[in-house]
């Protein structure tokens, strides 16, 4: 679900005024970290009731795959032992994607039709833009370190006169420096998440990117973590059913995207944008 743009109440002499359900949701996005990494991260999915659907999916086969995982493999490895791995997965997602992105920009600029590849240019810095706001993220706990490190040397240099004030403030400052920990290591999670689960925002540059870049992707991931054999203290059976599951299923949600995309009137050689229903085919 995207944050919707918010919702305003007309006033006498045109203003807007901010309704509670607004407000709530701009806390959200301040104090909650997911919310927040949503807020950055996630492209617009639209009110096409499939298109909704379809991404909720996404949504719930992640966490219900991930919660299989973690019961799967309790007998085995801790939870903790887990969520690094599918950390490790996901950097390794995000990183191929990176890689892949001027091959992939450049295929798709020469298979696109020339009176429409100036769509396709404006919208490299949409690509651009998400991007960088990604890795920004990526750094935020090191910005969060240096803004307590600051903190720390300035109260030190207060006399003693202002001890009462001093310790007010150093615990005040603990508390603080305790929660941007807390929320920047959930942040983080977050938007290593998004990073992999869009392939680094592909379909900004072309919506029917993101199904085909996540098949490609959880092919060569999973080819090479098979081939490689590397069960992590897993049973070769468990972990290749698991690693098997978790193909298929998303080999199915792209391939059911991809379908209402082309279904929506995209093409790849007539740019990113949708097609008026008289001209599919």
């Amino acid at each position: 679900m995207v944050v919707q743009q918010p919702e305003r109440s007309r006033r006498r002499g045109g203003g807007g005024l901010t309704t509670p359900r607004t407000t709530l949701r701009v806390l959200a996005v301040v104090f909650l970290p997911w919310q927040a990494a949503k807020f950055l991260h996630k492209p617009a999915v639209g009110r096409d009731p499939r298109g909704r659907l379809l991404d909720r999916l996404t949504f719930w086969r992640a966490a219900v795959g991930l919660a299989v995982v973690v019961f799967a493999s309790h007998e085995h490895q801790t939870v903790r032992e887990v969520l690094g791995n599918v950390q490790d997965k996901t950097e390794q997602t995000g990183l191929y994607a990176l890689i892949g992105l001027p091959a992939v920009f450049l295929v798709l600029l020469l298979v696109t039709r020339a009176a429409h590849r100036w769509q396709l240019l404006a919208r490299v810095p949409r690509l651009l833009r998400r991007a960088l706001i990604g890795f920004a993220s990526i750094w935020s706990p090191i910005v969060w370190f240096a803004a307590f490190y600051g903190f720390a040397t300035l109260v030190e240099g207060w006399t003693d006169t202002d001890s009462l004030l001093r310790l007010a403030v150093i615990l005040g400052g603990i508390a603080l420096t305790l929660f941007c920990a807390l929320w920047s290591s959930v942040f983080l999670t977050c938007t290593l998440y998004w990073a992999a689960r869009t392939s680094i925002w592909l379909s900004e540059l072309h919506p029917l990117l993101a199904p085909v870049a996540s098949v490609g992707l959880v092919l060569v991931v999973s080819g090479l973590e098979i081939h490689g054999g590397d069960t992590k203290g897993l049973p070769y059976w468990l972990w290749l059913g698991l690693n098997l599951c978790g193909l298929v299923s998303t080999l199915v949600l792209a391939f059911f995207e991809y379908r209402h995309l082309r279904s929506a009137g995209y093409r790849f050689r007539d740019g990113p944008t949708r097609l008026p229903a008289r001209h599919l085919v």
